[in-house]
């Protein structure tokens, strides 16, 4: 689990995240929920920037609308990561997985970088 650090400022305790807000709430497979939360992030920005409905994209995804609409919403523990990959592939986006070595890191840890088009990358060490 990532770790947070504890200080004062202004004699208000602030505790500073450790990038990943589920492992900062304690969550149970907190780098997991994060990767989700950032593939649907871009789904989210894909829906404005085409500016569909959730009806559009359930019609599209092949998603129901209210389970698209809870997707939306963070109640993603009950999708996989490979669903959304598909959902995004559905809507257009090509889905590129790279495998690469990364000596600096430990044994028990990995790097996973999600980027949309020419939007800023997202990366989250698992």
């Amino acid at each position: 689990m990532a770790r947070t650090t504890k200080e004062k400022v202004n004699d208000v305790r602030v505790t500073k995240s450790s990038g990943n807000v589920f492992a900062d709430l304690g969550l149970p497979d907190a780098e997991d929920l994060l990767h989700k939360s950032d593939l649907v992030i871009g789904m989210k920005r894909i829906m404005e920037d085409r500016k569909l409905t959730q009806t559009k994209v359930a019609e599209i995804t092949g998603v129901d609308q209210p389970t698209l609409s809870k997707l939306l919403r963070g109640h993603f523990n009950n999708i996989t990561v490979d669903r959304l990959l598909t959902m995004l592939t559905k809507l257009g986006h090509k889905v590129t997985i790279s495998v690469n070595d990364l000596p600096e890191l430990g044994p028990e840890q990995a790097l996973l970088t999600v980027s949309f088009g020419h939007t800023q990358e997202i990366s989250a060490l698992c």
